[in-house]
Order: structure tokens, then C-alpha cells, then sequence
């Protein structure tokens, strides 16, 4: 004999644990998301600075005429 889903326990374990491993699956999207989002701020701070720099060094030059 087999119960109801509502009545299957094993049925509800088996919902929970699926549950879970999406949310962990998320969470560790997430952190790759925060992670890439943190190295592409900080290369294109990089960037800028060697931008700023180049900027600078021109400024000094005199202008030829």
C-alpha cells in the first residue's frame, strides 16, 4: 500500500533535503557572484590608476609648437 504524498513522510524528507541543497547551490552562487564582482572593482582600480598616471605624466610634459 502506498500513502498519500501528504501522508508520506519520507516524502517530506526527501522535499526538505531537495530544498536545502538548492538553497546552499544559491548561496555559494552568491558568493561566486560577490567574488568576481569584488576582483572586476578592483582591476578596474587598477585601471583607473594607471590611467590617473598616464593623465599625470602628460600634464607634466610641455606642450610642443
Amino acid at each position: 500500500m502506498t500513502l498519500p504524498w501528504y501522508l508520506n513522510p519520507w516524502a517530506e524528507v526527501r522535499r526538505l533535503r531537495e530544498e536545502i541543497r538548492r538553497r546552499e547551490l544559491d548561496y555559494k552562487g552568491l558568493h561566486i557572484a560577490w567574488r568576481e564582482e569584488r576582483r572586476d572593482g578592483f582591476r578596474l582600480a587598477k585601471e583607473n590608476g594607471e590611467l590617473r598616471r598616464q593623465i599625470a605624466e602628460m600634464e607634466r610634459r610641455p606642450i610642443p609648437f
